[in-house]
């Protein structure tokens, strides 16, 4: 029926795994690269947005971008 010997692999891959160059780069990838790409990205974003009381004309940036158009033209 279904599965069969996929539970055997599982279980003995222990007595037969060798770190190779191969699997020492997708592990060194997967547990170092990629979760510090996220944190970078992370910390990034972090203190770029400031959402708390923002209304709808109001930039989310923390430092808003300068205004490309007069303050006099503003007023009016």
């Amino acid at each position: 029926m279904a599965g069969g010997h996929g539970a055997l692999k599982r279980e003995n891959v222990y007595m037969h795994f060798k770190f190779t160059p191969a699997v020492t780069r997708k592990i060194l990838f997967w547990a170092g690269v990629v979760p510090l790409a996220t944190y970078y990205m992370a910390s990034n974003q972090d203190y770029k947005w400031d959402w708390a009381g923002k209304t709808k004309t109001e930039s989310t940036y923390r430092v808003a971008p300068a205004s490309s158009t007069p303050a006099a033209e503003e007023e009016s």
